[in-house]
């Protein structure tokens, strides 16, 4: 049995092992899972003894965010200087501001 807490918290697997720190993974780079983390992070163990149930949270959260998207209209913030990069995919260099307000049926 190993302990997927201490994992994930160790000094000897992390730098500043103790503090929130999602920059740890690369945002241009895959989602963050056992494999190309070296079995360092674990949240849904990994192997072939791995929860059968990743899959299905990942599907979820996809599903949940798709409902909350269909209930929201978005507008984009006016007079915003939106500029673009590229590298792995194209982005906006300083984000893209939008207003939500709940969509009427």
């Amino acid at each position: 049995m190993i302990s997927v807490y201490n994992i994930h918290r160790s000094s000897e697997v992390w730098d500043r092992a103790e503090e929130f720190a999602p920059e740890r993974f690369d945002l241009d780079g895959p989602v963050p899972n056992e494999t190309n983390t070296d079995f360092r992070f674990i949240p849904f163990s990994g192997g072939p003894r791995k929860c059968v149930g990743d899959q299905f949270a990942l599907m979820e959260a996809i599903v949940a965010l798709a409902i909350f998207l269909q209930h929201m209209n978005f507008e984009l913030v006016p007079d915003q200087n939106v500029s673009m990069t590229t590298g792995a995919t194209i982005h906006t260099t300083n984000g893209l501001y939008m207003k939500l307000s709940r969509r009427l049926k």
